[in-house]
């Protein structure tokens, strides 16, 4: 069984990959960091196409997401997706029949504080295990 970590390259990306890696510990499972990216992040080409080589930009997505794991802890595997991040996240925690998903909640404006974004949202919704957010950043 796999802890997931979902990550974005942001100020709460090692504070998901520090819980998580203690759940991997606890429970003494593997930890898989997980980034996606949109392909309409990505470089485009002259004419608007996608004209990127998907492999080597999973690679890059990859790389970004061992960067910030290995800030934290040297016991994980990074993995790197493009599409969806709340389908991709999904997805990839089922195929690995996940134990634990940690992920990031959002900032809110004050009424919204019970509110997720909606990546978040999504993931919960749809999580095929437990998940746990984490809190934001201050």
């Amino acid at each position: 069984m796999t802890i997931v970590a979902a990550i974005d390259i942001d100020d709460n990306a090692e504070r998901i990959v520090s819980e998580a890696a203690e759940l991997a510990t606890a429970f003494d499972e593997d930890l898989h960091v997980v980034h996606v990216r949109e392909l309409s992040e990505l470089k485009q080409g002259p004419e608007g196409d996608a004209a990127v080589d998907r492999r080597s930009v999973q690679q890059q997505v990859r790389d970004e997401a061992a960067r910030v794991a290995s800030a934290i802890t040297d016991d994980f595997t990074p993995i790197g997706l493009i599409g969806k991040p709340a389908s991709e996240v999904v997805s990839y925690a089922a195929s690995q029949d996940a134990t634990y998903l940690v992920i990031g909640g959002t900032k809110q404006s004050p009424v919204g504080k019970a509110v997720f974004g909606n990546t978040t949202q999504q993931i919960l919704l749809n999580a095929p295990c437990p998940v746990v957010t984490t809190p934001i950043a201050k």
